[in-house]
């Protein structure tokens, strides 16, 4: 068998496995990961590079590369997406994309050894905002962003583990939330990143193609949000820096 890369670059960790998953599970040939929110471009090209070597292989050994499409980091997002690619056109290795919450929650799943418990990912969009998916067996709601304290009041009163980034934002706030919901658990920060083995499990159930992946966005980007504010302050006519962006995006 043919071992499968695995790229995560969604929130602050860039990720990156290598491995194989078959009838014995999960075998880790390498795995690093680098605390480098904002800063993850300059490691990701060499840290490919230095794994494959390691290991002896060349991009056209991979049976396929898997990448996290979001939701998450725009410019991690981005930026992992175009490197997957690059690699696709270069060694015609396939691809394969991975939901970032679905994610999370197959590898909490497998920590925790409770398949059956209902699961509330919380992951962080942007201040005060939140992207929120259930799960309960083998369904999953679709995955929305809300206000993260909201998101949190709408839980039903049942026994269910909730984990994610946008849970450490603010704390106490949580704190109070989760005191009026005393069967909720709130799992520690370890379970906010998946690790080596739930990526590459995900990566070989996944689908793959000759394609380019699709991110998953859910909200506009910050530079999008913000653009009139931005052209002001370069001195452009808001007005035609939207049209521009439009064209741009359109083209």
């Amino acid at each position: 068998m043919r071992p499968l890369l695995v790229i995560n670059c969604a929130e602050t960790r860039l990720q990156l496995a290598l491995g194989l998953h078959d009838g014995d599970g999960p075998q880790v040939w390498a795995f690093q990961e680098w605390m480098a929110p904002g800063r993850a471009n300059p490691l990701l090209a060499p840290g490919v590079q230095g794994m494959l070597a390691a290991c002896s292989l060349r991009p056209q050994d991979l049976a396929g590369i898997a990448c996290v499409v979001g939701p998450g980091s725009f410019t991690g997002v981005r930026m992992s997406l175009a490197f997957a690619e690059g690699l696709r056109l270069a060694a015609g290795v396939p691809l394969a994309g991975l939901a970032y919450p679905a994610l999370l929650a197959r590898a909490a799943r497998q920590r925790l050894d409770a398949p059956a418990t209902p699961l509330l990912v919380l992951t962080h969009a942007r201040k005060g905002l939140c992207y929120v998916q259930r799960f309960h067996a083998g369904d999953a709601s679709a995955i929305d962003i809300l206000p993260t304290l909201d998101a949190l009041d709408a839980m039903e009163d049942t026994a269910c583990h909730v984990l994610g980034s946008a849970l450490r934002q603010a704390p106490a706030a949580v704190q109070d939330v989760l005191q009026q919901h005393p069967r909720c658990r709130l799992l520690p920060t370890y379970f906010d990143h998946p690790d080596g083995e739930s990526l590459l499990v995900a990566a070989a159930e996944a689908d793959y193609a000759h394609a380019p992946l699709v991110p998953l966005y859910l909200r506009p980007s910050d530079a999008e949000a913000n653009l009139e504010s931005i052209a002001l302050a370069k001195g452009m006519d808001p007005a035609v820096a939207r049209r521009a962006l439009t064209d741009l995006m359109s083209s």
